[in-house]
């Protein structure tokens, strides 16, 4: 089956935009809209470029210490649930998981529309181009090219050392995560636009799983990450680094003291869990502060959870 590439439905949207500012020229939101699309598909291009020589750079990937820290957590769903996704539910997984950009173009439309387009752009640029950052400090491509030959089955000889892969470093955090995480923290209050970003979620994470594109930890640290960049966004720096110094203590932990971590599975568990809980805290109380400017109200996350 042939599917529809992110890039060509980020082509899609540029020129939906572009027709609407051609349409209406003296509305400023219809420009707006069509410079985001042009700037997701530059990102889009040097992202493949950069992640491509960033490969060549660090040709040893860190999967394995990923792959133990699963197994640390007691649980690596990325290989049963693999096995037993099969059929139409494995094309619209694939299909969710390369929609993202087009979705990322869509919800800032949502957010201009809400006199929200600032702190949208500068949530999902941050999100955007710091993540890929981030991808170098552990090196990583995901079990399906890291096991390739193997994939979904679980790989044999699991033991704590570099592999050479040749695929691009782009699983830890998971940019794909964080980014359905901001479309439920961006939704504002239409029901709609709700209810989709809350079934996008959880249709992402099975489709990094299913794919084979992301490891659990990966998925874990999204979470601070989203947080943090939606802080950012909101200009409540003190409370977004907070989220940031979890993630970059997380990704140097992997890096140098993954035998650490696996060696103590229940504290390893712990703090995933408290990893989760404390970016959540840390973003309900930075988004109750003020922005400095009128901004749409934003209702908490334990509010945003219990509404649905």
């Amino acid at each position: 089956m042939i599917y529809p590439s992110p890039a060509l439905l980020v082509m899609a949207c540029a020129l939906v935009a572009g027709v609407w500012t051609i349409c209406r020229p003296r509305e400023s939101n219809a420009l707006y809209a069509f410079l985001f699309s042009l700037f997701s598909l530059l990102f889009g291009i040097t992202a493949l470029v950069a992640l491509g020589a960033a490969n060549r750079a660090f040709p040893l990937k860190f999967d394995w210490y990923l792959y133990l820290i699963d197994k640390a957590l007691g649980v690596s769903p990325a290989f049963p649930a693999a096995r037993l996704v099969r059929g139409h539910l494995w094309i619209v997984l694939r299909l969710v998981y390369d929609s993202l950009p087009a979705v990322t173009i869509i919800w800032y439309w949502i957010n201009l529309s809400r006199q929200n387009g600032r702190v949208a752009f500068t949530a999902f640029a941050v999100n955007l181009l710091l993540g890929s950052c981030l991808y170098l400090i552990v090196p990583a491509c995901g079990p399906a090219f890291a096991f390739e030959h193997r994939f979904p089955w679980e790989p044999l000889g699991a033991t704590l050392h570099l592999i050479p892969i040749n695929a691009s470093p782009n699983a830890i955090p998971s940019l794909h995560v964080s980014s359905a995480i901001l479309f439920v923290l961006l939704a504002g209050r239409n029901i709609v636009a709700r209810g989709f970003a809350w079934l996008y979620l959880p249709a992402t994470a099975a489709a990094t799983m299913v794919l084979g594109e992301h490891y659990l930890i990966d998925l874990v640290l999204a979470v601070p990450f989203a947080c943090f960049a939606l802080l950012v966004a909101k200009r409540q720096t003190k409370w977004a680094l907070g989220n940031l110094v979890v993630v970059l203590a997380w990704l140097i932990s992997i890096r140098f003291a993954t035998p650490l971590l696996i060696g103590h599975p229940n504290l390893l568990r712990a703090g995933a869990a408290a990893t989760v809980a404390t970016a959540l805290i840390i973003l309900d109380r930075g988004r109750r502060l003020p922005t400095g400017r009128a901004e749409p109200l934003q209702v908490s996350v334990f509010s945003e959870l219990s509404a649905t």
